[in-house]
């Protein structure tokens, strides 16, 4: 995972719910799954505050009317031991594969702009513009080409990481812009709405396609489980060289 810096995620967090100005300078690693809440009390025990000293892991900062606020924010938490780093079993024995079984016979459209695309499940993909109901140009990205060894697979972006069951397909229409014929790979993916959708097409290099679906099909299989772990809170109490600010002191 790329580690983020607290101070940017701690002054955005302040910024949003305090309008705190951060005249400072943190090198604090925190990696990006992590979740905040802020809290702003009129004390915090002394003890607690100290601690935070002690590991380094305080700050002042200021709201936009002047109000000095010591913040404490919590220790960084190992990387994947946390209780939420867990799966619950769903005792599902069918592989990501099966589960897609009753997808057979089943099409999809996604319209971008000038486009169409249309995937048929286990059976092709395409390209195509229509006016008044009429189909006007039309490309093949792909026809399947079964892979009795596909598996569940990783892309990791912006440190998090998203599974996906991918399929190929090949031999479509001829490309334009390079000597070969038009693929796609469409990845299926966990999707929390009652029905399979488009949910992205992105054409990585000239012809070459990939397409991302999502389907509550998959949200059953262990693999495809995600349990996010529970928010951290930042403790803020106002200093006493700062006048009162009743409305600042509500939890965010």
């Amino acid at each position: 995972m790329h580690p983020a810096r607290l101070s940017r995620q701690l002054c955005v967090l302040a910024s949003l719910s305090l309008l705190v100005v951060c005249h400072c300078s943190i090198d604090y690693d925190l990696h990006d799954d992590a979740r905040f809440i802020v809290s702003v009390a009129a004390a915090v025990p002394d003890e607690s505050i100290q601690a935070c000293e002690a590991d380094e892991r305080s700050q002042q900062m200021k709201d936009n009317l002047g109000n000095s606020y010591l913040c404490c924010y919590p220790p960084v938490l190992p990387v994947n031991t946390s209780e939420a780093d867990a799966k619950t079993p769903l005792q599902v024995e069918a592989s990501a594969a099966e589960l897609l079984a009753p997808l057979v016979g089943w099409c999809t459209v996604l319209t971008e702009d000038w486009w169409t695309y249309e995937v048929c499940y286990e059976k092709e993909v395409q390209q195509y513009h229509a006016e008044d109901g009429k189909v006007l140009t039309a490309y093949h990205l792909g026809y399947y080409q079964p892979d009795d060894e596909a598996s569940v697979e990783t892309l990791t972006l912006h440190g998090k990481g998203t599974k996906f069951l991918a399929q190929q397909y090949v031999n479509g229409s001829d490309c334009e812009l390079a000597p070969k014929q038009r693929s796609t790979e469409v990845r299926y993916t966990c999707g929390q709405d009652d029905k399979s959708i488009i949910q992205s097409v992105r054409e990585v290099e000239s012809c070459s396609y990939v397409v991302t679906v999502l389907t509550p099909l998959l949200c059953a299989h262990d693999d495809f489980v995600s349990v996010e772990p529970p928010p951290q809170e930042i403790h803020c109490r106002q200093l006493p060289d700062s006048a009162p600010s009743p409305d600042a002191h509500v939890d965010l």
